[in-house]
């Protein structure tokens, strides 16, 4: 879509488009997939050749170019930095290419990172590397296009189209991780935010995407805390050293296991702040190791997605000094991660 002007002169309406790598900028090579930088160019080249594509100007930037599983807090810092050397206010939104393997845990912290931005950002992946027939990477590019130009939302969101076909657009903080042997994007409780039927963008609800934005912040995204998933017969014995937090995946009726408890008592001791989750429903009654971990200094995160929980915990790491900050900012609604059904 442009804008007409006097003598029948259309201006583009501009996206900024980042590349940063994933299988949507990858191909095959000795029976290998790895990124190529000329890939970036034949999806916006697959683009163009649509009949029903929409008249705009990319402004290209590429920051880094990597397979997501290889990205580190540095390469998301640097693909932070790029977007906000730019002049954003021209753009009507921005797109960028991301890898599927990180795309839950980069979708949140994302959101916090540019959590005070006033266009809306889309992340768009591919399962497969788009010369595949089966690859996806097309039509969650084009949605996220749609997205942009149809919708008046800021904030961070992932378009995607699942194995049954439907495409939908999550909140960036409500993005789970993919499934292993999967190949479909959900959102936590499936409160996506918008699907696409017949080619028309339909919310799910008005009031899902609700942007607190307590207070002013300058985040930064550290890379010192320790994620525990708990399995049985798994060894306690953690290397503590340079963790700032640790959060424990609970079991799914919010227990932890008992060879847990020394290690909360060791993080207490150590100054390392210990988390639970994730956890819904207030006024639940704990199961016993969960409320004895409770009473040796362990909190409880409720109301939040894993993904969300990781990625808060890591910005909290890394912009405050101290725990009671740390502390209190988890606590809060920032960016709506907090889930209310």
């Amino acid at each position: 879509m442009g804008v007409l002007i006097g003598g029948g002169i259309i201006i583009k309406e501009k996206i900024l488009m980042v590349f940063t790598g994933g299988t949507i900028q990858s191909d095959i090579k000795n029976n290998s997939i790895d990124v190529s930088d000329n890939n970036k160019y034949l999806l916006l080249d697959m683009y163009n050749k649509q009949e029903n594509k929409k008249e705009i100007e990319f402004d290209i930037i590429s920051p880094i170019s990597i397979l997501s599983e290889n990205a580190t807090v540095e390469d998301w810092t640097a693909i932070v930095n790029s977007i906000k050397e730019k002049e954003l206010l021209k753009y009507k939104g921005i797109i960028i290419t991301y890898g599927t393997d990180t795309l839950g845990y980069f979708a949140n912290a994302l959101s916090y990172l540019l959590y005070d931005i006033e266009i809306p950002v889309m992340i768009v992946s591919d399962n497969f590397v788009l010369t595949d027939k089966r690859s996806n990477g097309l039509d969650n590019f084009s949605t996220a296009v749609n997205f942009i130009i149809q919708k008046n939302y800021n904030g961070v969101f992932v378009s995607f189209k699942n194995y049954n076909g439907q495409i939908y657009i999550h909140k960036g903080t409500r993005v789970k991780q993919i499934a292993q042997l999967a190949t479909s994007v959900y959102s936590i409780y499936d409160d996506y935010f918008a699907q696409v039927i017949d080619g028309e963008i339909i919310e799910k609800k008005k009031d899902n995407i609700e942007y607190v934005q307590e207070g002013k912040y300058k985040f930064n995204i550290g890379k010192d805390v320790l994620y525990i998933k708990p399995v049985v017969g798994m060894k306690y014995n953690f290397m503590l050293d340079g963790y700032r937090a640790v959060f424990h995946e609970s079991f799914h009726t919010n227990a932890i296991p008992k060879d847990a408890i020394n290690l909360v008592k060791e993080c207490n001791e150590r100054g390392i702040l210990f988390f639970i989750g994730t956890m819904f429903d207030e006024g639940r009654t704990l199961y016993k190791e969960t409320s004895e971990a409770v009473k040796e200094g362990a909190i409880i995160i409720q109301n939040m997605s894993l993904e969300a929980i990781i990625s808060k915990l890591m910005i909290a790491t890394g912009t405050f000094n101290t725990n009671e900050e740390i502390k209190e900012f988890m606590s809060k609604n920032i960016i709506g991660e907090f889930i209310t059904l």
